[in-house]
């Protein structure tokens, strides 16, 4: 559309011609309309409500049931990527972070710090979910630069000079302490599960197993289990395993980083990720809203909605529709 509007107000401007006037069936406004309701017309869409609004910067250019109040369902991703993408900028990374402190001969405390990091996984998960199998037709991975492993994290703490560890922390402390959010049903977390708990420091989105057929019941404690099993593999003991925060006075010694933003979000969209989408939701409002909570993440949305020329008059996101108003969920 962005291309097509000046290439018609060249012809306007340089023919002048009464042949050439204004023909609103043939704007792009109206053929994106006519796409629009042909679409809509087509089996089996006339069995639900559908709407749509095109605007462009800010500007209302059609609108088909706009005014009625629907639930979104996945396209309420949209406006929580978006806003990632906005507010944190397409290239901006999410760290975990290694931390030593009350470091004695050979002996220290070592915390894992977790960032608000949906891609973290073992080697093993990260293979199997986010590489391209053989049979697979689309060749593509999940992230085409990459994303980081509890393994790459542990190689880096050994290269650092660390040999024993008395105990490690694992600390998911920069989100708050709900797992779940309102309105989940309970098949969301049984028998082969929508979704992981929602955490801080989380590991293999949030599943026990490759086929995601079981959830961790504590992310940030089976992240810190499997650092410490790659960090025996790689000769480095470590004593006990524990949840909690990073003591002060900690010093960082190694650290790994995710995939953009910018992959996050495309990966996210391209398949309906219902865990990233919760978590980035979480990573707003810890980063913008002043808290690592879904509820004020979505203030942050809401008004960068807002910002953007975006009505948020009836919007309420939710995951679990209510009587009244427009609702939307980031699991559906």
């Amino acid at each position: 559309m962005r291309r097509i509007l000046p290439i018609v107000c060249v012809l306007v401007l340089v023919v002048g011609r009464p042949s050439w006037a204004y023909v609103p069936e043939k704007t792009p406004r109206r053929s994106a309309e006519a796409a629009a309701r042909i679409a809509l017309g087509v089996q089996p869409a006339p069995a639900a409500t559908a709407g749509l609004v095109l605007l462009r910067g800010g500007r209302e250019l059609f609108s088909i049931n706009g005014g009625r109040a629907m639930a979104p369902a996945s396209v309420l991703k949209l406006t929580t990527t978006t806003t990632a993408i906005l507010k944190f900028g397409p290239d901006h990374r999410f760290a975990k972070r290694a931390l030593v402190s009350n470091r004695a001969p050979n002996v220290a405390t070592l915390s894992l710090v977790g960032g608000g990091d949906p891609t973290l996984t073992t080697e093993i998960y990260r293979q199997h979910r986010y590489l391209p199998a053989p049979t697979d037709v689309i060749k593509r991975p999940a992230f085409t630069h990459g994303s980081a492993t509890v393994d790459q994290l542990a190689a880096r703490i050994a290269a650092s000079g660390v040999r024993s560890i008395g105990r490690l922390v694992a600390d998911d402390s920069i989100f708050d302490a709900s797992k779940t959010q309102n309105g989940w049903l309970p098949r969301y977390l049984v028998n082969e599960p929508d979704v992981g708990y929602i955490d801080g420091l989380t590991l293999n989105e949030g599943y026990g197993d490759l086929d995601q057929k079981t959830l961790v019941p504590d992310p940030a404690l089976a992240a810190g289990n499997a650092l410490t099993a790659a960090l025996n593999a790689l000769g480095v003991s470590v004593g006990r395993v524990v949840k909690g925060r990073a003591p002060g006075g900690s010093a960082e010694v190694a650290r790994v980083e995710s995939p953009t933003v910018a992959e996050i979000v495309d990966f996210t969209n391209r398949y309906s990720i219902n865990y990233n989408a919760e978590i980035l939701l979480k990573d707003i409002g810890a980063s913008f809203g002043g808290r690592g909570s879904t509820a004020a993440g979505v203030g942050v949305v809401k008004s960068t909605m807002r910002a953007l020329g975006v009505s948020t008059r009836g919007l309420v996101m939710y995951d679990v529709p209510p009587v009244r108003g427009v609702s939307g969920t980031e699991q559906t």
